[in-house]
């Protein structure tokens, strides 16, 4: 991802020389074991959905390396980039159970 898809994203998510070592996916997966809920958009142009879904997976593997892949959850809604009100309930009930 911070390969191909970076220049349609902001600077704020590059560091120099991450790519020698991890994507973005990976840094994310750090987090591991808390939980992480990744929401995406089908229609945002930032990334196609073959790296969102590629990301996910990455994600997904992190998790269930940790031993507990039922706190990570990758979702990808049929929308432009936006923060809708489906998300947003998907959000607060992810936050309400992992907080």
């Amino acid at each position: 991802q911070l390969r191909k898809h970076l220049r349609n994203h902001t600077w704020m998510v590059y560091t120099p020389g991450l790519t020698a070592v991890m994507d973005l996916p990976d840094v994310a997966g750090l987090h591991a074991p808390g939980a992480l809920l990744a929401q995406q958009c089908r229609g945002d142009a930032l990334f196609p959905l073959p790296a969102m879904e590629q990301a996910n997976q990455r994600l997904r593997d992190h998790w269930a390396k940790a031993g507990v892949p039922e706190r990570f959850r990758g979702t990808v809604h049929d929308v432009p980039h936006s923060f809708n009100r489906e998300m947003q309930a998907e959000a607060f009930e992810w936050l309400e159970r992992w907080l």
